[in-house]
């Protein structure tokens, strides 16, 4: 599915109400267009760990705490330190200074959840 062909609000709907079989590919779909929220919403409902992981990834190195750390929800994953460390490097690189304190905060609290 390219990405000018992603579903609409009332089709993505559809698809998660149905459990559909290709709610991994439309995740993927929107991963790549920068739609992170229902590319998570469509993991999470297919059970889609690889896609998780992809997003987890991205959002690591973009230094985005926030998708980072819902990604990890899905994985039921709690984040090691050094991950939270990178991404306070990259959130800094990338001008996200909340995010970079925030996942500074977690690692000297010993949260290592963000």
């Amino acid at each position: 599915m390219a990405s000018t062909e992603l579903p609409s609000a009332q089709q993505r709907r559809r698809l998660l109400a149905e459990t559909s079989p290709s709610l991994g590919e439309v995740g993927r779909s929107f991963m790549e267009a920068g739609r992170w929220g229902e590319a998570l919403e469509c993991f999470s409902e297919a059970k889609d760990m690889e896609g998780a992981a992809q997003l987890a990834a991205k959002a690591l190195e973009t230094g985005d705490l926030f998708f980072y750390g819902q990604a990890q929800r899905v994985l039921k994953h709690q984040p090691a330190a050094g991950e939270l460390k990178e991404l306070a490097r990259n959130a800094d690189a990338a001008g996200k200074a909340a995010f970079s304190a925030t996942a500074r905060n977690s690692i000297s609290n010993g949260d290592d959840e963000p």
